[in-house]
């Protein structure tokens, strides 16, 4: 295990820029991220912890700041305080909450990319051409690596490129089949610590193309920029359990069952509580007999009583990290 910390808040002239606090743990194959906003702030959320245990992705927002602002605000709200998904991709996807892709890539993928055997992937952070097209292809948007090996299993470099045609509305891409550069993911310097290899600084860079008026051929821009920097470094035990605390009432929206060859069923959302359930436990839910097209549960004359058994609470300390966020301004 390894612990990262660093806390800083810079301010970039001519730049927008979102600075956030990160914690981390990882061995390799499974990962624990947590992160969230330097300063509070009621009209967003606290902080957003994801996970993957080699079997399945978690990711859970607290959002209690926001519902009770609503509140005091006299607005209704729905019952639970956070947010949550389950689902069997071992790449996160995060188009919400972007400050997640730049860090899976230095601390979450290592296992992943030694694992790769093929050249096209999951696409963890980037929406090109062809989600502006097909927005109800975004749960299997894919892209093609090309990746340079690094030290540890962590990639020196993986350039993400598309080879999408444009969208509707105008010609701002290549033409269909021609690959061009989404975003470029690379690490600047790594180091050791016990039998781990880790990225110290790091940086995620995603472009747009601009046509511009008359031009015959797209230019890209750099539109979003992140910066990652490791301050402590240290050995941590691991975890009790690798998946986020749940300790406000949450709705899930689960997607493990999509991909399922006998019985596919599109995504769906319950709420719970102190823990995640199984496949089993969710099977017996009436959220997923309705998903799934099933007459409703008969009902008996036993009352079965499920109780909520609490989340183990991670244990050691977990790593800290800085993704710095710049948005260049559009043309």
């Amino acid at each position: 295990m390894i612990e990262f910390t660093r806390l800083r808040n810079d301010v970039a002239g001519g730049r927008i820029m979102e600075c956030a606090w990160f914690s981390a743990t990882s061995d390799g194959h499974h990962w624990l991220i947590r992160f969230g906003p330097l300063t509070n702030q009621a009209w967003t959320y606290d902080y957003v912890e994801a996970a993957f245990d080699s079997i399945n992705l978690y990711l859970v927002s607290s959002l209690r700041s926001w519902v009770e602002n609503q509140k005091a605000l006299g607005r209704t709200v729905g019952k639970n305080r956070a947010v949550g998904m389950v689902s069997k991709r071992p790449v996160p996807d995060s188009a919400t909450y972007h400050q997640l892709a730049p860090l899976w890539l230095a601390y979450g993928s290592a296992g992943y990319f030694q694992a790769l055997t093929s050249d096209t992937i999951h696409c963890p952070a980037f929406r090109g051409a062809k989600a502006l097209r097909e927005f109800t292809a975004l749960e299997d948007y894919r892209v093609k690596v090309r990746v340079v090996p690094g030290p540890g299993g962590v990639p020196t470099i993986v350039s993400f490129l598309e080879t999408n045609g444009p969208p509707p509305g105008g010609p701002f891409w290549w033409p269909a089949g021609v690959l061009w550069t989404n975003a470029v993911f690379a690490v600047q310097q790594f180091t050791n610590i016990g039998p781990f290899t880790v990225p110290v600084e790091a940086s995620l860079k995603v472009y747009a193309p601009y046509r511009a008026r008359g031009a015959s051929q797209p230019e890209m821009l750099e539109w979003h920029v992140y910066s990652v920097q490791a301050g402590t470094i240290r050995l941590v035990s691991p975890p009790r359990s690798w998946r986020p605390e749940l300790p406000e009432l949450t709705h899930v929206g689960d997607l493990r069952f999509m991909g399922d060859k006998r019985r596919p069923v599109p995504a769906f959302g319950y709420l719970v509580q102190g823990k995640w359930y199984t496949e089993a436990e969710v099977k017996r839910l009436p959220e997923y007999r309705k998903a799934a097209g099933l007459a409703p549960a008969r009902a008996t004359g036993v009352t079965a009583v499920r109780l909520l058994v609490l989340a183990a609470l991670v244990s050691g300390p977990l790593l800290y990290y800085l993704v710095r966020k710049h948005w260049m301004p559009s043309r």
